[in-house]
């Protein structure tokens, strides 16, 4: 977060800005979570969560980001048992 906060303030467009917060932090949350949710514990559900959470505030993630951890891991759950 702090490299993009420094590129906002170096006056960055926002839709270049949710270009680099999707490719660096949504990417990685989003193949890391299906492979290690269930080891995942409710306290670092939380601090997921909270990050997203500021960055909705900061009007970078809209509408790629899952909008609850706990919801997105039950999703990618249905999803894989679904393919199964």
């Amino acid at each position: 977060m702090c490299l993009i906060k420094l590129l906002h303030s170096e006056g960055m467009p926002d839709s270049k800005l949710h270009v680099i917060f999707v490719a660096l932090i949504v990417s990685r949350i989003s193949h890391a979570l299906p492979a290690s949710g269930g080891f995942v514990s409710s306290q670092q559900i939380n601090r997921i969560d909270v990050f997203l959470r500021k960055a909705r505030r900061f009007v970078l993630c809209s509408s790629v980001c899952p909008c609850d951890v706990s919801e997105y891991l039950l999703m990618v759950d249905c999803k894989l048992f679904n393919h199964i």
